[in-house]
């Protein structure tokens, strides 16, 4: 139980093994282990701290992210063993519903998770993205962007222009220490053109987010933008006839 990494086993639902997927099967040599699993719907990559003693592993996110489950157990070896564990969903899904029309000459939204800075209450810092597997608790958020989630970027498809009631998700690693799998974060909401000018913004603060639960926020991104009749309308200043005012004789 020093931390120090021994292995890591890699299972998919389409390998060969995959009919046996969810059962583990290896060999250690008889001592104390800390076995950290996770499960997820997307690609996971641990990673190392190596800035550490001893380097420990990091289960690191990125946004959008994706759903992910984990549990961390205590195991000795001294003959085999035979355990079920059940897995636990860490994280939470952020819904955001933008319920006025995307503007047509929108190129890209932006939405960045945020919190007070624990160490300077007048910043802010991204929220925390990294999960200490050994120990299985979050690494607080710092004033470098190792273990903060980034904006999470989407740029509009044709389709998704003049849309009403776009929708975008995203998860986020909320898993505390102990019971505590809550959160309490600002979202920062921007969207802009292809000129980097801001056509609306919004910033969100108070946002509860719960480990296994979905929050939505809803709401007019573009105040005091017409987006209702964007794009190019063509009217006509007056399309009544006026009494014939040009005669020509021959």
């Amino acid at each position: 139980t020093s931390k120090e990494f021994v292995k890591i086993i890699n299972q998919n639902t389409i390998a060969p093994t995959a009919p046996r997927f969810g059962v583990i099967t290896d060999s250690l040599p008889a001592g104390q282990y800390i076995i950290a699993l996770i499960g997820s719907v997307g690609d996971v990559n641990p990673g190392t701290d190596d800035g550490s003693s001893p380097p420990f592993r990091i289960l690191w996110a990125v946004l959008p992210g994706n759903d992910i489950f984990y549990k961390r157990i205590e195991l000795t070896v001294n003959g085999s063993v035979n355990q079920i564990v059940s897995l636990d969903r860490v994280v939470a899904k952020l819904k955001l519903v933008v319920r006025d029309r995307i503007p047509f000459d929108a190129k890209q939204i932006e939405i960045h998770p945020n919190m007070t800075d624990p160490q300077n209450p007048q910043q802010t810092v991204g929220t925390p993205n990294a999960l200490d597997l050994a120990d299985g608790v979050i690494l607080p958020s710092g004033p470098l962007p190792f273990y903060q989630y980034g904006s999470h970027l989407h740029e509009f498809t044709a389709d998704e222009k003049g849309m009403e009631n776009f929708t975008i998700e995203s998860y986020q690693l909320v898993k505390g220490p102990g019971t505590i799998n809550t959160a309490t974060i600002n979202v920062d909401i921007k969207v802009t053109d292809s000129q980097s000018h801001v056509l609306g913004a919004k910033t969100v603060q108070g946002v509860k987010l719960f480990a296994g639960k979905g929050t939505v926020l809803s709401g007019k991104l573009f105040d005091g933008l017409n987006t209702s009749d964007s794009g190019l309308n063509v009217i006509l200043n007056d399309p009544e006839w006026v009494n014939d005012s040009i005669q020509v004789n021959f």
